[in-house]
């Protein structure tokens, strides 16, 4: 009865007619919180997918895509590729969030605030974000997406703190399962000077 009690006041449309509330306590807790955590999942993408702004797509994907993830925030730092400065540590929990990088108080579907990418230096349009606009070359996003594909002279920060940090990762993997990873190779791709990122024996 109070594990009932409990999880209807706390949310609201939980289902909890199969909790067994004849199980030792920590088993009660533990399905009290797996519910109300799904509950409140559920609600967040229904909130994203019903969202009037036209990123509403490019928000959905990113909450997505961190959901497998349930490691990086528990992870102990042990050398320079685990470790984030402060910089990085506060956008990377501002992407996780949805909350922009650059705050503005400009509701883009009134009109964009103008921010200038200081690579490619394209400045976003003042006219209203439409759903053909996001992710395009000239979408200079507060949410700092556009730093993923910006190409500006190769972009080599995105190159050097991005790619090649996932790519390393990925061969370290790979080798640790016994592979031969060979790193960025040349010729391997026929009638094309492109390099996949490793090629795996």
């Amino acid at each position: 009865m109070l594990s009932s009690a409990r999880i209807t006041a706390t949310c609201k449309g939980v289902p909890i007619e199969d909790i067994d509330n004849n199980a030792n306590l920590r088993g009660i807790q533990s399905s009290i919180t797996k519910r109300i955590y799904s509950a409140k999942y559920a609600d967040l993408i229904h909130s994203i997918k019903t969202n009037p702004s036209e990123r509403r797509t490019q928000m959905l994907a990113r909450i997505l895509s961190a959901r497998g993830d349930s490691y990086t925030w528990y992870t102990v730092p042990c050398d320079a590729l685990t470790t984030m400065n402060n910089c990085q540590t506060r956008i990377a929990a501002l992407q996780r969030l949805l909350i922009p990088i650059i705050t503005t108080n400009i509701d883009e579907a009134v009109g964009r605030a103008k921010i200038t990418c200081p690579k490619c230096n394209v400045t976003s349009p003042k006219t209203p974000l439409t759903k053909d606009c996001v992710a395009d070359t000239s979408d200079i996003d507060p949410y700092g997406y556009h730093s993923f594909r910006c190409r500006a002279d190769g972009h080599t920060p995105r190159t050097k703190l991005l790619h090649d940090r996932l790519r390393d990762v990925w061969i370290s993997i790979f080798r640790h399962a016994g592979f031969i990873v060979t790193r960025e190779p040349r010729s391997a791709i026929q009638e094309s000077n492109k390099r996949p990122d490793a090629a795996v024996f």
